[in-house]
Order: C-alpha cells, then structure tokens, then sequence
C-alpha cells in the first residue's frame, strides 16, 4: 500500500509539473502571438512607409523635373523679352509722332492736298500702328 501511495503521491507530483509546464507553455505561446501581431504590424507600417516614401521620391522627381522645365522656359523667354526689348519701339511716342505727321500733312496746303498723297500718308500711318502692335 505504501507503494501504491508513493506512486500516487509520484503520479500527482508529476501530474501538477505537467500542468504548470502547460500553464507556462500557454502563456509563451500567448506571448508569442502577441508579439507575432506586434511584428506583423511593424512589418505592415514598414512597408505602408517603404510605399509612401517611394510616392514621396516620384513626387520629388516629378517636382524636380517640372522645376528644370520652368527654369528652361524661364530662361527662353528672358533672351525673348531680351530679343523683343531689342527691336521693340515705344507705341504711344510712335503713334503720335506719325499722327503729328498725318494732322500736319493735312492741313489746308496746296502743296499737300492731293487725295492720292493723303491715302498713302494714311497707309503709312496704318502700317507703322499695325507694325507697333505686331510687336507688342
């Protein structure tokens, strides 16, 4: 009888080791899962990030190249405004200089008074105005 005892006694013992090795099994397995999640969502936010900064990096190409393009057009129409500015004529002083000519020119003289002379200084005029707008 004592040896079916001690071998109770032995089985209880080896029955409570058994549950506290499950119990401790569980919680490390529990622990394991959470940082398995903990992990998972890094990992997810990693790689939201990686994409995000790759969108970022294109944006900044793109911000990059549309920079140079402006500063290309930039730069093409400072030498245009230069070439205009070059060959450019002032308008107002231009119109009243040829309409000074075309008022005094036809005012009652005999010299100046033909019709055919008038309607070319009249043409002149027209084409100084449109040569003044052309280049505006």
């Amino acid at each position: 009888m004592l040896r079916l005892t001690e071998a109770e006694m032995d089985r209880a013992r080896l029955r409570k080791q058994l549950e506290k090795e499950r119990s401790e099994r569980d919680e490390l397995e529990s622990l394991f899962e959470v940082v398995r999640d903990e992990c998972e969502q890094a990992s997810n936010r990693a790689r939201d990030a990686e994409i995000r900064l790759a969108k970022a990096e294109k944006l900044l190409t793109d911000l990059r190249d549309q920079t140079d393009e402006l500063a290309e057009c930039k730069a093409q129409l400072v030498v245009a405004k230069e070439d205009n500015n070059r060959y450019a004529f002032d308008l107002p002083s231009t119109l009243e200089v040829a309409l000074s000519f075309f008022i005094y020119f036809n005012l009652p003289n005999p010299l100046f008074t033909s019709k055919y002379y008038v309607f070319n200084l009249g043409l002149a005029v027209f084409r100084i105005f449109k040569a003044a707008l052309l280049r505006q």
